[in-house]
């Protein structure tokens, strides 16, 4: 006898993470939701909105004589371990799972849609979390707060973040008409709470007119361009968005001489060593923002945050291998030997928002992420998990080789020497410190070299510049 499947899906946790996810699916279909399933024997029996609580052995003969499409998560308490563990129970049954982040990883009591994970990254790997404490938030809620590169995945995860803690409107600033429209349509945030500007980084007018107008004292410095080999292909725009950009917007704050303002730069662990023009762009930025603390006229706070790969995020290799895995493309690997740091958005954003109420000037933050995880290894996982549900799977991995400016592993600083700060996993780490008359010289040259339409010298230039780091590397 063929199965029927049961429409809408079963929330695991009645708890009031469950009804507040119960409540947001409601709101798009009134039959969004089958049932809860809790371990909690006074709450099962019970209804909330009409939807029955039932137990595990409930759940158990539900799916004897039926599909079950999807078992939301919503225990945000739940350590790794069991949270592993009831995502393989809960995979046996059902076609797919997701889960809601992790109470260590969660800064609100709020939740919406855009919360849900796919438990496949749960399953995948482990990483060290961290809750920040109320005050960080606390301290926020008066902030003016400007997001550049809104719209991206850090940048629209820091928009939804904020915007839950802010009393005022988060400033979104993007040049990607289809990422603001994303965010404007957007029906689980909050559209009072953000206004949304189209227009480039290196807009100068645009910029002042931004921090003057909105009196902004806080700067979420996310845009850039992050994909290693569109940028090969590409330098000109690497150097314009990444450096230019990252220039215009410190002259731009700085020309307000009697105001204090936070910038947080968004950097990259791919900034460490550089070999790519990705690398070699983002590590000038990094030297940018800290070069003025040299500079005694200016207030400026400019801090950097540095990221491994972002699990998940926007065009990231997790989303590509999910794609072709799904499809059953064949897969194409650089190298399996090839390990990269990877860190969850919800980790990203906590990094950045920690690193912005930190009493420290003019240093960079890293997040202790463990070991880099070998990249082959997460997609034999994955195919794994695709044969939990289809036995039979096969698909074809090809290995193509490094392509360029890419390496075998990253580092997430230049000395393994780290310092503790007040959170749990989150460090300082002192960089090689640059001239700031020669670093001037070289913001000097770059600019004289785009002008000039020529980009090889500038990228010859910046090499030489980081000629030490470079060879270091080699």
């Amino acid at each position: 006898m063929v199965k029927e499947i049961i429409k809408g899906v079963i929330i695991y946790g009645a708890g009031n993470a469950g009804k507040q996810v119960c409540d947001l699916i409601l709101k798009k279909n009134k039959k969004g939701v089958y049932c809860f399933i809790d371990k909690d024997k006074k709450k099962i029996g019970k209804k909330y909105k009409s939807i029955k609580i039932l137990s595990e052995k409930n759940l158990i003969a539900i799916s004897r004589k039926y599909i079950i499409p999807n078992i939301i998560i919503a225990i945000p308490s739940i350590n790794n371990h069991r949270g592993v563990k009831l995502y393989e129970n809960l995979n046996k049954i059902s076609q797919s799972i997701y889960n809601l982040p992790l109470k260590t990883e969660y800064n609100t009591s709020r939740i919406n849609l855009n919360d849900l994970q796919r438990s496949e990254y749960f399953k995948i790997f482990s990483t060290k979390s961290f809750k920040l404490s109320n005050q960080y938030f606390n301290s926020l809620k008066k902030k003016n707060i400007l997001i550049t590169g809104a719209g991206g995945s850090i940048g629209s995860e820091l928009v939804f973040q904020l915007s839950r803690i802010s009393k005022r409107k988060i400033i979104c600033l993007d040049n990607s008409e289809l990422f603001l429209f994303n965010l404007k349509n957007n029906s689980n945030l909050n559209q009072k709470k953000i206004k949304l500007i189209l227009g480039n980084i290196n807009d100068k007018f645009l910029i002042k007119q931004i921090i003057k107008k909105e009196n902004i004292n806080l700067i979420f410095h996310s845009a850039a361009y992050k994909h290693l080999n569109f940028l090969e292909q590409n330098p000109k725009q690497a150097i314009e968005n990444n450096i230019l950009g990252t220039v215009n917007l410190i002259d731009s704050c700085n020309s307000f001489k009697n105001k204090k303002i936070k910038i947080i730069n968004i950097s990259t662990d791919k900034a460490v060593y550089p070999t790519s023009i990705l690398g070699l762009s983002k590590r000038i930025a990094e030297i940018i923002c800290l070069n003025k603390l040299h500079d005694k006229n200016s207030k400026l706070n400019i801090c950097n945050v540095r990221f491994g790969n972002v699990f998940g995020s926007k065009g990231s290799v997790i989303n590509l291998f999910l794609d072709k895995i799904n499809s059953g493309d064949q897969i194409e690997i650089t190298s399996k030997n090839v390990r990269r740091f990877f860190m969850s958005i919800n980790q990203a954003c906590n990094l950045v928002i920690a690193a912005s109420q930190q009493k420290y000037r003019f240093k960079t933050f890293i997040f202790n992420m463990g070991q880099p995880v070998k990249i082959y290894d997460l997609l034999k996982k994955m195919i794994k998990l695709k044969r939990n549900n289809y036995k039979s799977f096969q698909i074809k991995i090809v290995e193509t080789g490094l392509k360029k400016g890419e390496k075998i592993t990253e580092q997430l600083s230049f000395s393994r020497k780290k310092f503790k700060t007040g959170i749990k996993n989150i460090f300082t780490v002192n960089e090689p410190i640059y001239n700031y008359r020669a670093t001037n010289k070289l913001i000097e040259d770059i600019k004289s070299n785009m002008i000039n339409n020529n980009t090889i010298k500038a990228i010859n230039i910046i090499k030489t510049f980081l000629k030490y780091e470079i060879k270091k590397k080699q």
